[in-house]
């Protein structure tokens, strides 16, 4: 099993991350803090799209 914990930026648009790692079959996303998450305010994740080395 491969753990790796990336950040991501708190901004809009594509932020790319290279694993280099093979054969995945499952990929949990866990999301560990967020910033500025106050009163009523939720946490939303749009799109989350892995590819294949080419």
């Amino acid at each position: 099993m491969h753990h790796e914990e990336i950040d991501l930026g708190d901004k809009a648009g594509e932020q790319s991350v290279a694993t280099g790692i093979d054969d995945v079959v499952k990929v949990p996303l866990v999301l560990g803090s967020v910033m500025g998450l106050t009163g009523q305010r939720v946490v939303a994740v749009g799109e989350v799209e892995f590819f294949q080395r080419s």
